[in-house]
């Protein structure tokens, strides 16, 4: 079992998948499965049942048969959040952080905790559901849960002003792409001014819809933006890993006969042979130091202390057919969780996340 809250069901009638939140249930997959779970189910619980999914907590899911495409989204979610906020008629704004947030300075008065912490709580279902582009700005807002001043609580309404003039959805289609795992990662080296610790943050696209993301600070101050995103990177394969645990428990097989010319050493999966994805899985980082670092096979002394971490990554890159390859930095989308950017790339970035 991959996840605790992920189960898979086999019968002779087909399989169906179960995903469990407290007391939530969502069930997918062939129907005379998933009829025959439900009467499991009912032998021993009471339950509330819908024909077809709409909602899940707080989440819209949307279907459409052509194309074929299932849309995740949280407006009315956030239209519900912007309302208790009392932000609902608020000026809309571009960008959901203008600066990096710092701790209560002694000058400063405080803010109710309760009514802070409520708040950013709400904010983060957001972030971690359907909206990866206020990652970075809910991990600011996080960092100062037990002291807010109303400097916090001004950036919290800034970033309501953002939900209130943005949209964005999780759109899961076939783009015609090749059913390959590319990672994006990327790091903000001693970002925090007052820990310097730097800020990590990567993105995960399966066949070219995003998967899954995340903005994080680091756990220990980095000697060198080499090492910060060395770092980044160890923090992408270990996520990497789990979602291949996840596909392999699940028996995530192709559809159909595709090319994966992108890189040539890649398997196909012919139609109807019920193997599972074998493609390479692409990473790219912004920074070239650490891309050649870890192409290397040889540690030197200056790079002693990241022994660990770096064959750590290279053991799993050779175990698990890893690629690493550079990309620009105004390309990289995971740059968007590790700093406030201008509204420009800010919205430049997030639409190749759509």
């Amino acid at each position: 079992m991959a996840d605790p809250c992920l189960l898979k069901f086999v019968c002779q009638l087909g399989t169906c998948y179960l995903m469990l939140y407290v007391e939530d249930v969502a069930i997918i997959g062939s129907k005379m499965a998933v009829a025959k779970l439900k009467r499991l189910i009912q032998e021993g619980f009471q339950i509330c049942e819908t024909d077809e999914s709409k909602h899940y907590l707080g989440i819209r899911i949307t279907q459409t048969t052509s194309p074929r495409t299932i849309t995740l989204d949280q407006e009315e979610y956030s239209e519900e959040l912007l309302k208790s906020l009392r932000m609902s008629d608020a000026k809309p704004l571009r960008v959901p952080i203008v600066e990096r947030l710092h701790s209560r300075t002694e000058a400063e008065g405080q803010f109710d905790s309760g009514i802070y912490r409520s708040a950013v709580g709400k904010l983060n279902w957001l972030n971690v559901s359907t909206r990866p582009d206020i990652a970075f700005t809910c991990r600011e807002l996080a960092k100062n849960l037990a002291d807010p001043s109303p400097r916090h609580w001004t950036a919290v309404k800034t970033l309501a002003k953002y939900l209130r003039g943005t949209t964005f959805a999780l759109k899961f289609e076939d783009k015609g792409k090749p059913w390959v795992v590319e990672g994006y990662s990327d790091s903000d080296w001693a970002g925090d001014d007052e820990t310097r610790r730097s800020v990590g943050g990567y993105t995960i696209f399966f066949a070219g819809n995003l998967i899954a993301w995340k903005s994080q600070g680091q756990q220990c101050v980095a000697r060198s933006s080499c090492e910060a995103e060395v770092i980044a990177i160890t923090e992408l394969v270990s996520e990497l890993l789990y979602l291949r645990q996840v596909t392999d428990y699940l028996g995530l097989t192709k559809p159909e006969t595709q090319s994966t010319s992108l890189f040539s050493s890649a398997s196909r999966v012919s139609k109807n042979s019920g193997k599972p994805v074998e493609e390479i899985v692409k990473l790219y980082g912004d920074n070239q130091a650490s891309l050649k670092l870890l192409a290397s096979s040889t540690a030197i002394a200056r790079t002693k202390h990241m022994d660990v971490k770096y064959k750590f990554i290279l053991q799993r890159s050779r175990d698990h057919n890893q690629k690493l390859g550079y990309v620009r930095t105004n390309e990289m989308v995971a740059d968007v969780m590790t700093k406030p950017l201008g509204a420009a790339q800010h919205h430049y970035l997030l639409n190749k996340m759509r």
